[in-house]
């Protein structure tokens, strides 16, 4: 019988092990389970809607004042209408507020530079799926050359909304059509030629959307076009140096004509102005451009964190959960609604605030009305 060294042995299977190793290092393929690459999507007419709408669902990230620093608390705060004040030694926040009310913000706000990164995302995601969209063998999946056009129409008058917004915010602004622009940070254009950019885009696509109705709630429509239209030319002197108010008309009456198109007809105002926040909104007469929101997908839209108080709240509303104690209504913006104005006795809370269903104003009420609005 032959005896073998152990020695020997030992070496051998280690050589087998590590020669075995260096083979599957050199195999570097992998199974991805968390991210869809491009070659294996856009398989059918699904898919491509699913990435153009994409967008449409980060918006709630910036637009939607679902958090305090998006275009919403921008917008308002550095208006007329709305203040954030200290109540107390709550609301100060770094100063943010105030600065944002008195116009005297700097250069590092934390809040803006959100904003900035949310909405120039937003645009990414557009040019991504205009690239992605635009090179398509369509022939492969069940779309015809006229449905590629009308999503690739949607996404630029989606991206020029987004240069609305921006503009409105920021005004020399950079241009960016495509993903990874080179150089990465490109250059501000002057607000005039961002605004003109923004024009052409919207007067040569907007034709081509789909009409607003019940199918194509939550996605860009031509009724909602011809009202960002009216906007842009309404505001074309401020932010081009040339008035367009003929313009702005003939937008609007678009819109009114139903020449978009309208949820259940022509767009008209709904006979009840509360009906428009409710949570049936979506078939709502006068909504001209929605996206789709839901707690079981995972969104919030609530508005409680900016205009209701704290937990004591709770009792004046009746309701389970309080907000920041935050957004106040200007004296001067609320003494511009008539007394009769049913908007004013609706959307609004002013003077004494009681417990629901009662008339027993207890201490905690009574602060309502001294620390949370501006009218008592």
């Amino acid at each position: 019988m032959k005896l073998f060294n152990k020695k020997a042995i030992r070496f051998t299977v280690a050589t087998m092990i590590a020669t075995a190793s260096l083979s599957s290092c050199t195999n570097l393929d992998e199974n991805l389970y968390s991210t869809l690459e491009k070659d294996s999507f856009y398989k059918n007419k699904l898919e491509v809607m699913q990435a153009a709408l994409r967008p449409m669902t980060h918006m709630q990230a910036w637009l939607a004042p679902t958090g305090n620093s998006g275009f919403y608390y921008h917008s308002e705060l550095s208006a007329d209408q709305v203040a954030w004040p200290q109540k107390g030694r709550h609301g100060y926040d770094g100063g943010d507020h105030f600065r944002m009310h008195y116009h005297t913000w700097t250069a590092t706000e934390n809040r803006g530079k959100t904003s900035w990164d949310l909405m120039w995302t937003g645009i990414g995601y557009i040019n991504g799926a205009i690239a992605d969209i635009e090179s398509l063998d369509i022939n492969a999946i069940d779309m015809t050359e006229e449905e590629r056009n009308q999503v690739i129409a949607q996404l630029k008058v989606l991206r020029a909304y987004h240069y609305m917004r921006a503009i409105d915010l920021w005004g020399n602004i950079p241009i960016s059509v495509e993903v990874a622009d080179k150089p990465l940070n490109p250059e501000t254009k002057p607000r005039k030629e961002v605004f003109e950019f923004i024009k052409t885009e919207l007067e040569a696509e907007v034709p081509k959307l789909p009409t607003l109705d019940a199918k194509t709630i939550g996605q860009v429509n031509k009724a909602a076009g011809y009202a960002m239209l009216s906007e842009l030319y309404l505001n074309a002197q401020k932010w081009a140096g040339t008035p367009m108010w003929d313009q702005a008309i003939a937008a609007a009456d678009n819109v009114i004509k139903g020449t978009g198109g309208g949820i259940g007809g022509a767009p008209k105002l709904s006979a009840d102005i509360n009906s428009i926040f409710s949570n049936t909104n979506s078939a709502n007469p006068e909504s001209l451009f929605q996206f789709q929101f839901s707690r079981k997908g995972g969104f919030t839209f609530d508005w409680g964190g900016f205009y209701m108080g704290y937990d004591y709240m709770k009792e004046t509303l009746d309701v389970g959960y309080g907000g920041w104690n935050a957004f106040v209504v200007i004296p001067t913006a609320f003494d511009a609604f008539g007394a009769k104005d049913l908007r004013k006795k609706d959307w609004f809370l002013f003077g004494p605030q009681y417990k629901y269903g009662t008339k027993n104003s207890s201490v905690r009420n009574r602060r309502i009305c001294e620390t949370t609005f501006s009218f008592c």
